[in-house]
């Protein structure tokens, strides 16, 4: 099945928490054992979520928003996204029931998310490319990337920028750290490559900066991955 990495869900929803982040009755994610460092919240200004198909040449934009408060928490097993007033600035166009929200009055929004919050993960299991870029003039934000590919083939793309104070380098390689040592406690077969891999990438790797930092993101590409929302029985035992 497609897999949106953010869906717009009831406060209190948490029935299928591998697939979905799950929150509780107060709209709080619901914390897992694997999720050391939940303190780790960055707070995203505006977001991109792009799909595309195993046979598409170019993405199609599913969600946007670029006056928002995306809080995004970095964890131990996965990254985690939460918005409470998800429809300013932008639309969504995805999600398990395909809501449609366009912005409106204050009024109107607050009446629609009454009840409802925007959440979502990323978990490390899914991962496959991490990607950075910084702040290059005065118009343009830190900004970072995630890619996963789901069940289906589809590859989704979480485009997140920041004010001033995130380092995106920074936070770009405290996931891939995370990552990999996660990564590196799963239980599932690993080749002699992808163990060097999540090893050097554990400790001291880091994203090697792009050719053209002004055109292009740093990045880095994951040697195995599971598609979304596959991986639940590969957990590490921690």
């Amino acid at each position: 099945m497609a897999h949106n990495p953010l869906v717009i869900t009831e406060i209190g929803y948490n029935e299928q928490p591998f697939a979905y982040a799950g929150v509780d009755e107060q709209g709080f994610i619901v914390p897992e054992k694997w999720d050391r460092g939940l303190d780790n919240v960055v707070t995203a200004t505006s977001y991109c979520v792009r799909y595309k198909s195993e046979n598409d040449q170019s993405f199609t934009q599913m969600a946007h928003s670029t006056d928002i408060r995306l809080e995004t928490y970095v964890t131990d097993s996965r990254v985690i996204f939460r918005c409470e007033k998800y429809d300013k600035g932008g639309g969504w166009y995805g999600g398990p029931s395909a809501l449609i929200l366009n912005t409106g009055s204050k009024i109107m929004a607050a009446h629609r998310r009454k009840g409802k919050i925007m959440v979502g993960h990323v978990r490390y299991e899914w991962l496959n490319a991490v990607m950075f870029q910084h702040k290059l003039n005065w118009t343009l934000a830190e900004s970072i990337k995630l890619l996963y590919s789901d069940n289906q083939r589809n590859t989704w793309v979480v485009e997140l920028y920041f004010k001033k104070g995130i380092d995106a380098e920074f936070l770009a390689n405290n996931i891939l750290h995370r990552a990999a040592k996660y990564r590196l406690e799963m239980k599932d077969e690993k080749g002699a490559k992808e163990i060097e891999f999540f090893t050097h990438n554990a400790q001291s790797g880091a994203i090697a900066p792009a050719a053209d930092p002004k055109r292009q993101y740093s990045s880095i590409v994951f040697p195995n991955h599971y598609f979304a929302p596959m991986g639940e029985d590969k957990r590490p035992d921690w």
